[in-house]
């Protein structure tokens, strides 16, 4: 299964009821628009909900993998989609720094697609392929248009 499926990748989600930020004014917030996605970013800024919502549920150790290694349990790649995609967001940042400019502390969701982040501090993201994580489109008009 997918790790964003699975309750134990959501540890914010049986401490929160959405009606517990139902009070709160999200008209200034880049991302967050309703009390369901603040729970949500909170799961999806916790180590097991960044780290498992775009990946298949479990873990997978680094090292060789031998003749008893299950072929459903293989590491194909040596990095994570989400570091993949969180490299130009760490370049941006870090160019930024060195230039004495402000950097772009936005930081989107661990399963958003790869992004072009831009000087100015707008991203572009490119199209979500076949088989990347995504949110439902009831789930999406949650979040502002920079959840991509």
């Amino acid at each position: 299964t997918f790790g964003s499926a699975r309750q134990a990748n959501h540890p914010f989600t049986p401490l929160f009821q959405p009606a517990d930020f139902a009070g709160l004014d999200y008209s200034a917030l880049q991302l967050v628009r309703t009390p369901e996605a603040l729970v949500e970013r909170l799961d999806n800024g916790a180590c097991q909900g960044c780290h498992q919502a775009g990946s298949t549920a479990g873990f997978h150790f680094i090292g060789l993998d031998d003749r008893t290694t299950s072929p459903l349990n293989r590491i194909e790649v040596g990095i994570s989609p989400h570091l993949h995609a969180e490299i130009p967001r760490r370049v941006a940042w870090l160019r930024a720094t060195t230039e004495g400019k402000e950097p772009n502390r936005f930081r989107p969701l661990s399963f958003a697609p790869a992004g072009g982040w831009k000087d100015a501090g707008e991203v572009s993201y490119v199209p979500a392929e076949m088989a990347m994580p995504c949110l439902m489109p009831e789930d999406a008009a949650r979040f502002g248009q920079t959840w991509q």
